[in-house]
């Protein structure tokens, strides 16, 4: 895994998201955006929600980074993390990680690397740490 930046906040990580999910659906930008309460995961979570996106797991880290996945790093991770023992696990609703990882293995094509945001620094406040406190020693 190579690290692309090391501080990247949680919310530059959900403008990203919420940008790129509303440019893919045909939906306009969410004007106040900007202005979101940035310190508040639960706020955050409602935001989210009000404008029919997933909450949970973007608000529930305060610092991420953006990495580079190689083909052993994609090797190691799980998209659903109840079937599989994994070092990380992806959230991929639309199952873009399993279809780069299909492609890498059918046709030999393991130069291909992936980007993601990983979550560094938990934040105590939000619903999805609390229900999964194992995450707080990551």
């Amino acid at each position: 895994m190579r690290i692309i930046k090391e501080r990247v906040t949680r919310c530059d990580v959900i403008t990203f998201y919420v940008e790129y999910d509303r440019r893919k659906k045909g939906h306009s930008a969410i004007e106040n955006l900007r202005t979101w309460p940035w310190d508040d995961p639960k706020a955050i979570d409602k935001q989210l929600q009000n404008n029919k996106l997933k909450p949970g797991v973007l608000s529930a880290y305060r610092i991420w980074q953006l990495v580079q996945l190689d083909f052993i790093d994609i090797m190691s991770c799980a998209i659903v993390n109840r079937i599989f023992k994994a070092k990380w696990y992806i959230e991929d609703g639309s199952g873009r990680a399993l279809a780069l990882l299909q492609r890498m293995l059918i046709h030999q094509e393991l130069w291909h690397t992936a980007w993601a945001y990983i979550g560094t620094i938990p934040d105590e406040d939000s619903d999805f740490i609390q229900k999964h406190p194992d995450l707080l020693g990551c």
